[in-house]
């Protein structure tokens, strides 16, 4: 399901911290969808790694978060995050 940009607001656009929008979108996430499948405490995983872009980003899931990447495109990059439940993070 894709969100449009009424119910998908822009990163710069949410009610958070200076520091959480600055972490965000050096790390190359531009809206809320971007972010939607990431837990509070990946999220925080993911800052604390000094992630500055989403290549940085794909490579440290995939180090870190035992990730596999399944599908590649110019546009995105399909991860399958290997856990009990299979869960899917598209970037």
């Amino acid at each position: 399901m894709q969100l449009d940009g009424d119910t998908d607001p822009l990163i710069e656009d949410l009610l958070v911290s200076k520091a959480i929008k600055s972490t965000l979108l050096k790390a190359g996430f531009k809206r809320l969808s971007d972010i939607r499948d990431y837990s509070v405490e990946e999220l925080s995983r993911i800052r604390q790694l000094g992630i500055n872009s989403i290549r940085e980003l794909k490579e440290a899931l995939k180090d870190y978060y035992n990730i596999s990447i399944i599908e590649e495109s110019n546009a995105s990059v399909k991860l399958n995050k290997k856990t009990e439940i299979g869960k899917e993070i598209c970037l």
